[in-house]
């Protein structure tokens, strides 16, 4: 994260996660992308591209929201889930 981006729903699993993100100001959501037109992309595109302003601030709020440490969490979790297995055998 702290990319700013335009992002369009493919799928349902992802409408939730890019409400959310569009709420946070971490990303622009364009919406699915079966109801989103040309017009309403580069438009959004266009908003993004000359608001220099809101591209720090969608960048900044992604890397608060994003610190990299997901995949040594998760290590850590797999490995307490692993160890709890062995002393449970």
């Amino acid at each position: 994260m702290g990319l700013p981006s335009l992002v369009l729903v493919l799928s349902e699993n992802q409408q939730g996660i890019a409400t959310g993100l569009d709420e946070a100001g971490v990303v622009l959501n364009v919406g699915w992308y079966t109801k989103a037109s040309i017009a309403q992309v580069t438009k959004t595109l266009v908003v993004l591209l000359e608001d220099r302003g809101l591209r720090r601030r969608m960048g900044l709020q992604g890397r608060e929201l994003v610190d990299g440490l997901g995949s040594e969490r998760a290590v850590k979790f797999l490995q307490t889930l692993s160890y709890s297995t062995l002393e449970s055998n």
